[in-house]
């Protein structure tokens, strides 16, 4: 889905209208996460594995999931074993098919497994992408396994996963919106919650994003750094010689790609904005014409190999204090 304008609106007539039903949300997930609590006590996991889950209060848009690739690098460099688990959102895999599932680049695609860890299993390739509905489940096989760090790919709000961290990801040109719980605005849980988060991690297109932090856990900015070029889709060798271009994403927030190609010194002559996870059609891909087309790397890995189109990859770089806190975390 597309984010709602009003969401970003402090005082929208549509957020006050929908507030009773946002109340109702809120008793909810109070109720369920108290439920959770009595029952992941309980549970018990493979004390020489580590559990990290990155997440967010907000729907979509937060640049999350460059923060698990950088994560995943980053500790299978310190020779830990890393797992990466996702949902697999929208995955419609074999009915013959076993959870948890690795996902495989030769008999997989992203229609199957889902376009974000279909992208994440080939960017981080041979790190092993796994995904399961039941990240729980798939926590415990992978625990038995021999996985030292698994990466929870989303699931912050999958209060039945058993987790040693918890690192919250919000974009720093969203924020928290309205600052409203669904449906009136972004959240998805109250910003209380990020009191039992150990991290608080801003992504932006600059490494000094200007923005207000909550005190509730420590802080750091992550920036989304964009590669030194953009990638052909049918030839990797292949350089893009012109500035005017054509833009289209399926992502979360739009606005923040055209705005990362803008400041690439990228003329944008027309934009094409899709709803998160959407596979593109015969029509979609006509309608872009002939010219230079750039998207991102999710678009891309649905895409067939098309002359014209060239996606640009994005690199989250962490700050050093926190890479020294992520490392005294998994001893």
């Amino acid at each position: 889905m597309l984010m709602p304008k009003f969401w970003l609106k402090s005082n929208s007539l549509l957020s006050y209208a929908l507030l009773p039903l946002s109340w109702l949300f809120w008793l909810i997930v109070t109720l369920r996460r108290c439920y959770y609590r009595l029952i992941t006590r309980r549970a018990t996991i493979n004390p020489r594995c580590k559990v990290l889950v990155v997440g967010n209060l907000t729907v979509g848009g937060s640049g999350k999931t460059p923060v698990v690739i950088s994560l995943a690098k980053f500790f299978t460099a310190r020779g830990y074993k890393v797992a990466v688990i996702s949902r697999g959102y929208g995955a419609k895999l074999r009915p013959s098919s076993n959870y948890p599932h690795l996902v495989n680049l030769a008999l997989d695609t992203p229609k199957t497994v889902g376009d974000e860890p279909y992208l994440m299993a080939k960017t981080l390739n041979p790190i092993a992408v796994w995904i399961d509905p039941k990240r729980e489940r798939a926590m415990q096989k992978l625990a038995l396994a021999g996985y030292e760090i698994i990466l929870s790919d989303d699931g912050l709000q999958h209060y039945a996963l058993k987790r040693h961290g918890e690192m919250v990801v919000v974009s720093a040109e969203l924020m928290w919106g309205n600052g409203c719980l669904l449906p009136a605005g972004p959240l998805r849980e109250p910003l209380t919650r990020l009191k039992s988060a150990n991290w608080l991690i801003v992504t932006a297109n600059s490494k000094t994003p200007k923005v207000k932090l909550p005190s509730y856990a420590p802080s750091f900015n992550a920036y989304l750094c964009p590669a030194a070029r953009p990638i052909n889709l049918s030839d990797p060798s292949k350089t893009l010689d012109t500035k005017t271009v054509t833009a289209a994403c399926a992502i979360g927030y739009p606005p923040k790609f055209f705005e990362t190609l803008t400041k690439l010194g990228f003329n944008i002559t027309k934009r094409f904005s899709y709803p998160d996870h959407h596979y593109f059609t015969a029509s979609d891909i006509s309608s872009w014409g002939l010219g230079s087309v750039i998207v991102t790397s999710k678009d891309a890995v649905k895409l067939p190999p098309l002359a014209n189109v060239w996606y640009l990859d994005i690199e989250a770089q962490l700050e050093p204090e926190l890479i020294k806190q992520l490392l005294a975390w998994a001893k």
